[in-house]
C-alpha cells in the first residue's frame, strides 16, 4: 500500500469513527438546522422531475426524505451513507414516517460500483463531499451514474467567515485538546474559493457546471443547545472526551466563540454554503 493510498485509508476510518459516535447528536441536533439549505437546494432543481434520485451522505436521510416527499411516488430516492449508524437511523425514519419511495443503504461516495451506469436522473450530496478523502473520485462517480441529461447538485460550507459551525467546533476543542492533523487536508470553505467546486465538478467530466453562494440562518436556542449540535459533527471523537469537570469550561468556550451571534438567550448564525450543479448533456 502506498503512502498516500494509506493516508486516504486513515483520513476515511477517522471519518467513519466520527460520523458513528456522532449518530445521535447529529439526527437530533444538527440535521433538523439544514433545512434551509435543503429548501434552497430544492429551489435550484425545480425544473427537474427525475424518476431516479440518489442522495450521497444521506446521514440520518435528509435531504433523501425531503426529496421523496417533494418529487413523490414517481420517484424513487435512494440514500447512501458509509456509516451504518447512520443508514439504520435514515431507514427507521423512512419507515417510521410512512415514506415508501425512499429507502437506505449503505455505500462509499468514491465508489458507487454497485450502482450502474446511467441509473439516475439526479445525484445529490449535501456537505458530505468536504469530509471526503478523494472527492475528485466521488464527483466522477456521481457523473458515471447520472443519465444522459442528468444533473448533480452538490453543497459545501461558503466562505470562511460562513462557515460557523466548524469554526466554533474547531475553536472550542482546540482550546482544550491537542487536534490530530491532516497533511494536505483541505478547510471547510476550501471549495467555496475560486469557484473550487464548480470547476471540481468540470473536471470530473461534467458537460456544464456552475456554482453560487446560499447564506441561510441557523438557530440554537441556548449555549448548551449549541453544544449538543457540535457534538453531532465530525469533531464528535473529541466531544465524547469532555468529562462533566471539563463541561462547564466548554460551554464557556462555547459562549465566547459565539457571542457575536447572540440573539435573545440563544444564537443565529448566519451562515454561507456554496451549492453547486453539474449536468451532463443529452445522448
Amino acid at each position: 500500500m502506498t503512502n498516500e493510498i494509506a493516508h486516504h485509508e486513515a483520513k476515511r476510518a477517522r471519518m467513519h469513527q466520527a460520523w458513528t459516535v456522532a449518530t445521535d447528536n447529529y439526527a437530533a441536533h444538527i440535521e433538523p438546522h439544514f433545512a434551509p439549505l435543503t429548501a434552497a437546494m430544492l429551489a435550484a432543481i425545480s425544473h427537474i422531475e427525475p424518476t431516479r434520485c440518489l442522495d450521497v451522505a444521506c446521514g440520518a436521510g435528509e435531504p433523501a426524505l425531503t426529496l421523496a416527499r417533494h418529487f413523490g411516488p414517481a420517484c424513487e430516492v435512494v440514500g447512501i451513507d458509509f456509516c451504518d449508524s447512520m443508514v439504520d437511523r435514515a431507514a427507521q425514519r423512512a419507515e417510521g414516517e410512512a415514506v415508501p419511495n425512499c429507502r437506505f443503504e449503505r455505500g462509499d461516495a468514491e465508489d458507487l460500483s454497485a450502482l450502474a451506469d446511467a441509473s439516475f436522473d439526479l445525484v445529490t450530496c449535501r456537505q458530505g463531499v468536504g469530509f471526503v478523502p478523494r472527492p475528485e473520485r466521488a464527483l466522477g462517480e456521481f457523473r458515471r451514474v447520472l443519465k444522459p441529461s442528468g444533473t448533480a447538485l452538490v453543497t459545501s460550507w461558503g466562505t470562511k467567515d460562513g462557515a460557523l459551525l466548524p469554526r466554533i467546533s474547531g475553536g472550542t476543542i482546540s482550546s482544550f485538546f491537542e487536534i490530530a492533523q491532516d497533511p494536505g487536508g483541505r478547510p471547510p470553505w476550501y471549495f467555496a474559493e475560486e469557484n473550487r467546486l464548480a470547476q471540481a465538478l468540470l473536471d470530473a467530466g461534467f458537460d456544464h457546471a456552475d456554482q453560487r453562494e446560499v447564506r441561510a440562518d441557523i438557530d440554537f436556542a441556548s449555549t448548551r443547545a449549541l453544544y449538543f449540535a457540535l457534538r453531532g459533527t465530525a469533531m464528535s471523537p473529541y466531544f465524547q472526551r469532555v468529562t462533566a469537570e471539563l463541561e462547564p469550561a466548554v460551554l464557556a468556550k462555547i459562549e465566547e466563540l459565539a457571542a457575536p451571534y447572540r440573539a435573545g438567550e440563544g444564537y443565529r448564525l448566519p451562515c454561507a454554503f456554496v451549492l453547486a450543479t453539474g449536468t451532463v448533456r443529452s445522448a
